[in-house]
C-alpha cells in the first residue's frame, strides 16, 4: 500500500502549537494502524502501532506521537511504535504524555519537547538498570 495521494504533505502533518485542527487518518490505513491498547494515562489511551503502516502516510514517524505535535492522531490517544522492550515503551510513553501536556497548555513545540526529554531521561535513568537500556 502506498502513501495516498489526496494525503497532505509531510510538513502539514505537523505543528508547532497545538490547535484542535485534526487531520482524520486514511480509513484504509488506520484499519491496519492500531495493534493493541497498551494504557491509559491521565485520561488518554496509549496505543502502539505498526510504524511501518505509519510511515505510509508520515514518512518521519519515530517512536511516538501525540495530538498536540501531530494534527491526524487522534484526540485523546498518544501513539507508540511496539519495539517489544517495555522500559523502552514506557519512557516513550512519559515523554508523550509530558509533550502534550506542556503544547496544550501553550509551549511550543521545541519547548514541550524539552520538557517532555527531561522526564523521559529521569524515567530512564531511574528504571531497574538491567532492563533501562544503555541510559
Amino acid at each position: 500500500m502506498d502513501r495516498p495521494a489526496h494525503w497532505p504533505a509531510v510538513e502539514d502533518l505537523r505543528q508547532d502549537y497545538y490547535s484542535p485542527e485534526r487531520i482524520p487518518i486514511p480509513t484504509e490505513i488506520a484499519n491496519r494502524l492500531y495493534a493493541e491498547h497498551f494504557c491509559d494515562v491521565e485520561g488518554l489511551e496509549v496505543w502502539t502501532v505498526d510504524l511501518w503502516v505509519w510511515r505510509l502516510f508520515d514518512p518521519d514517524a519515530t517512536l511516538g506521537g501525540n495530538e498536540a505535535r501531530h494534527r491526524y492522531c487522534p484526540a485523546g490517544h498518544v501513539l507508540l511504535e511496539d519495539t517489544g522492550d517495555l522500559d523502552d515503551m514506557v519512557a516513550t510513553a512519559v515523554h508523550e504524555v509530558m509533550e502534550r501536556s506542556a503544547m496544550m497548555g501553550g509551549a511550543s513545540y521545541e519547548e514541550a519537547h524539552e520538557t517532555a526529554l527531561r522526564a523521559e531521561s529521569r524515567y530512564r535513568l531511574t528504571a531497574d538498570a538491567d532492563r533501562a537500556g544503555p541510559w
